[in-house]
């Protein structure tokens, strides 16, 4: 499939796709391998959005549409998770950034530690172990198959040792009340 983009738009979001365009001239056509066709379309919905405003803010320029990167079209987490592959492969840092902001409050926790061993996002990767390790339910098999064997020890290690805590802290009120039975110490941690 071809696509027909303006090379100064590019240019103007991305050094990368800066110094492309002036070692190969504005007109040249460039072979993109390993994108999909899902992908491109994500991303370019963001620099060709289909919705355009004139800012009231600027009444000199009340002819003048401007692009708003920030508008409220629908896209889905799959859409976001392309829109950030793209931006971070070409270096659209503006892009990046609002697909990082898109995806952080949708994405659950094990898409965003995967997401953010991807394209280098530290700051996820701690508050996406911290919502693993606290969550009721352990990882299952497929999730601890998408993540680095550095989180999955990190997870569980967490987890083993709030269970030991929580074990060795009913211990302690049993040797204390020995009339008191397992079951009501169990009783009392769920209500914590």
């Amino acid at each position: 499939m071809v696509y027909r983009v303006h090379g100064s738009l590019f240019a103007a979001h991305s050094q990368l796709w800066k110094g492309k365009i002036e070692d190969q001239g504005v007109y040249a056509q460039v072979e993109l391998k390993d994108i999909s066709t899902a992908e491109l379309d994500a991303f370019l919905s963001v620099l060709y959005p289909s919705c355009v405003s004139t800012p009231s803010a600027c009444p000199d320029h009340a002819r003048t549409f401007f692009r708003s990167y920030h508008t409220q079209e629908e896209r889905t987490l799959e859409s976001w998770t392309h829109i950030l592959r793209m931006a971070h492969l070409w270096e659209f840092r503006d892009i990046r950034l609002l697909a990082m902001d898109k995806l952080r409050d949708r994405a659950p926790p094990v898409d965003r530690l995967v997401l953010a061993r991807q394209y280098d996002i530290p700051s996820w990767v701690e508050t996406a172990r911290s919502e693993l390790r606290a969550r009721k339910d352990s990882l299952t098999l497929f999730e601890a198959q998408r993540l680095d064997i550095e989180d999955v020890v990190n997870i569980y290690s967490s987890r083993e040792v709030a269970l030991t805590r929580t074990i060795e802290s009913m211990r302690e009120s049993l040797e204390e009340r020995p009339e008191r039975s397992v079951r009501s110490l169990f009783d009392e941690s769920k209500k914590r």
